[in-house]
């Protein structure tokens, strides 16, 4: 099943977003199971990082990869000169280093790193699907990287409304915030994540879309969007 973490909050370079990851985990007996997924926080203001998302587990007693699947919370983007957080996905940053993705490392990857941007905006986090955007210090805001679609067994009439649109239809999670720009603010990856701030301020971020697990876009003279919270799938089949 898809698991999508919370992504992080924009501050300056765009949040990441919540690590994505799927698995089968047979022989699983009669539940109860607990279910974990952290929830959203609020975007940085000023010269500080977002903060990183909290991770997302299926059965936290279990064993990973056996009875048990986790995934990592996305990292904060980075103000100024500070770094990107490494995560699910990692945040972007301004003039500092962006964060590494697959942060812890898990295979398949869960994420992708953030990008750094210029003296005039912030690099975009990484989404689950790609890296996030890099503009050369041409004062527009780095794009968040691109989400995941998830997996067809997952839709039907119920859950047909979760996720945002992408490019090849719907039901997208895990995008990258954009990075905040002086000219144009980076838009928000496919999957839920936020736009960037136009500074100073006079388009401020947004917010990843709820149970997206998109990372929030990256302020500056206004706090960054906030990341949102994630979502656990589950199929089973039955007799």
């Amino acid at each position: 099943f898809p698991v999508t973490i919370r992504g992080a909050e924009g501050g300056g370079g765009g949040g990441g977003a919540g690590g994505y990851r799927t698995g089968t985990l047979a022989g699983l007996s009669l539940g109860p199971y607990t279910v974990t997924v952290g929830p959203g926080g609020n975007g940085a203001t000023g010269a500080s990082n977002g903060v990183s998302g909290n991770d997302s587990i299926f059965n936290p007693l279990g064993v990973e990869g056996t009875s048990k699947i986790t995934a990592t919370g996305g990292g904060g983007g980075g103000a100024g000169t500070t770094n990107g957080n490494s995560g699910g996905s990692g945040g972007g940053s301004k003039n500092g280093v962006a964060g590494s993705g697959n942060t812890p490392p898990f295979t398949p990857s869960q994420g992708n790193p953030g990008s750094i941007g210029g003296n005039a905006e912030g690099g975009g986090g990484g989404g689950a699907g790609g890296a996030g955007g890099d503009n050369n210090n041409d004062g527009l805001g780095g794009a968040g990287g691109i989400g995941i679609q998830a997996p067809s067994v997952f839709v039907n009439g119920a859950t047909s409304t979760f996720g945002t649109p992408g490019p090849a239809g719907g039901f997208y999670f895990a995008g990258g915030g954009g990075g905040a720009g002086n000219t144009a603010p980076g838009p928000g990856g496919y999957g839920g994540g936020g736009n960037g701030e136009f500074n100073p301020g006079s388009i401020v971020a947004t917010s990843a879309v709820t149970n997206t697990g998109g990372g929030g876009g990256g302020g500056g003279a206004q706090p960054g969007g906030n990341g949102a919270p994630g979502i656990v799938m589950i199929a089973y089949s039955f007799s």
